[in-house]
C-alpha cells in the first residue's frame, strides 16, 4: 500500500505540473490482495486510510482534483454475506465485515466530497472468482456532479458490462406515475475507474469503453490497473473515449 501511494502522489504532482485540474486514477488503487482475508486485513476507513489521507495532502499540496478506487471495510448482516436460510445460532455474531469497492473524490483542498462517494453495484460473480463473498454491492447509482472536466457519473470497472447503468447517468428519465424527472442532470463524462484482467482486457476492454460511449453519447475516461498485482499481471491501461466511439487517448501499458 506504500509503494501505491507513493506512485499515485507522483502522479499528482506530475498532473499538476502538466497543467491538469482532474487526476482519474484505477480502481483499487491503495492496494490488490492475493485473498479475501488479506484484503479485509489491509482496509480501513477512509477517515484512518494512510493511502487516502497521503492523497488527500497530494491533492491539497498542488491543488488538484482526485477521482481514486479504493477499499472500505463495512458491517453488514449476516444474512446479507451468506446464502444460508438456516436462523443465526446462540451467540453468533450480529454483524460481519465486508468491503465496499468505493470511488472518492479528493477536491483541492484535500477535503473528500461523500456526495461523489459510489460503490460498485455490479459484483463480479463468475466461475471460481466471487467478488461477491468478500464485498458488499452498492445501493444505488450516485447522481452526476459538477466538475472542471464536466459533469461526471461514476461507475466502476464490472459495471461497464451493464449498458443499462451508463444510460441511466447519461440519459435520466421520469420515474414511472411522477411525471417528474430523477432530479439529476445528466452525465456528460462516464468514468470507469477499472482493474481488468489481461485476457478480458484485451479481448473487451476497447470495444466496451467504445460502445457506452456511442451509446450514452457521452465522453467516457477510463483509468485501468497496470503492472503486476499480487503475482499477476493488470490487462486495461488507461483510456479516454469521445461520444462518436473514436480513442482519444491511449496509455501504453508496455511502457509502464
Amino acid at each position: 500500500m506504500a509503494h501505491n501511494l507513493d506512485q499515485c502522489v507522483k502522479l499528482v504532482s506530475k498532473a499538476a505540473e502538466a497543467g491538469a485540474e482532474v487526476l482519474f486514477l484505477p480502481e483499487a488503487s491503495d492496494y490488490i490482495a492475493s485473498s479475501p482475508q488479506e484484503s479485509l486485513s489491509l482496509a480501513r476507513p477512509e477517515s484512518e486510510s494512510p493511502f487516502v489521507q497521503g492523497l488527500q495532502a497530494a491533492a491539497k499540496q498542488h491543488g488538484v482534483h482526485v477521482h481514486v478506487g479504493i477499499h472500505v471495510p463495512v458491517p453488514v448482516e449476516p444474512s446479507s454475506s451468506s446464502s444460508s436460510s438456516s436462523p443465526p445460532t446462540a451467540g453468533a455474531p450480529t454483524t460481519t465485515t465486508k468491503l465496499l469497492n468505493r470511488t472518492i473524490w479528493i477536491l483541492p483542498t484535500g477535503e473528500i466530497d461523500p456526495a461523489r462517494n459510489y460503490d460498485k453495484v455490479h459484483l463480479f460473480d463468475y466461475a471460481s472468482l466471487r467478488e461477491s463473498a468478500h464485498t458488499q454491492a452498492g445501493a444505488s447509482l450516485t447522481p452526476p456532479f459538477d466538475t472542471p472536466v464536466g459533469r461526471v457519473g461514476s461507475l466502476i470497472c464490472f459495471d461497464l458490462r451493464f449498458p443499462e447503468a451508463a444510460t441511466a447517468l447519461a440519459h435520466p428519465r421520469p420515474r414511472p406515475g411522477s411525471g417528474s424527472g430523477s432530479g439529476w442532470q445528466p452525465a456528460q463524462v462516464l468514468v470507469y475507474p477499472s482493474a481488468f484482467t489481461v485476457p478480458t482486457g484485451r479481448a473487451h476492454w476497447e470495444v466496451l469503453l467504445r460502445a457506452r460511449a456511442v451509446e450514452a453519447q457521452c465522453w467516457v475516461v477510463a483509468a485501468a490497473q497496470a503492472g503486476w498485482h499480487s503475482g499477476g499481471p493488470g490487462g486495461g491501461g488507461g483510456g479516454r473515449v469521445s461520444y462518436s466511439g473514436s480513442i482519444v487517448v491511449d496509455l501504453d501499458n508496455g511502457r509502464l
